[in-house]
Order: C-alpha cells, then structure tokens, then sequence
C-alpha cells in the first residue's frame, strides 16, 4: 500500500542476494527507483530469509520518511492531546 500512488511503470525493485561462502553469511542488496528518488537498503547476516526480511524492512521504513517528507509532516503542527 505505500506505492500505490505511484505510476506501475515508473517503480522498479532490483533484489541482490550473494551467499559469501567464506565468511558463511548472506548479503542482499535492495534498489528501489521511483520516479522522484532511488531508496537503497544493504543487510547481511548468516540465515538468507531474516537478511532478506530486515533489508525490506529498512526499504519500507525508507519509503515511509521520504512520503512524509513530500508531504511536509515535519512541518504540521501537533495538537496537545
């Protein structure tokens, strides 16, 4: 639901995952080109699904501050509850 806004033919998601057999750990490597910016999100670790789990994670949180920033939330006034 965050890219909905966005045209489908102008969001591409590249995914890169490398199992480095010396170290016995996994890499992956997110790149997520929007039509206003491109998000990175880098992880490794030593189980493939959990790296790959926390780097989407970091992507979506990603997302998540560039939306707010566009939208100028910092900005906005909080009300005292």
């Amino acid at each position: 639901m965050l890219l909905v806004r966005f045209p489908h033919d102008t969001v591409q998601l590249q995914v890169q995952l490398r199992k480095q057999p010396r170290r016995q750990s996994f890499e992956v490597d997110l790149m997520l080109w929007l039509p206003t910016k491109s998000l990175r999100a880098k992880k490794t670790g030593p189980e493939g699904f959990l790296v790959l789990d926390a780097a989407f994670q970091v992507l979506v949180r990603e997302v998540g501050i560039m939306k707010s920033s566009s939208r100028l939330e910092t900005n906005w006034r909080r009300l005292a509850q």
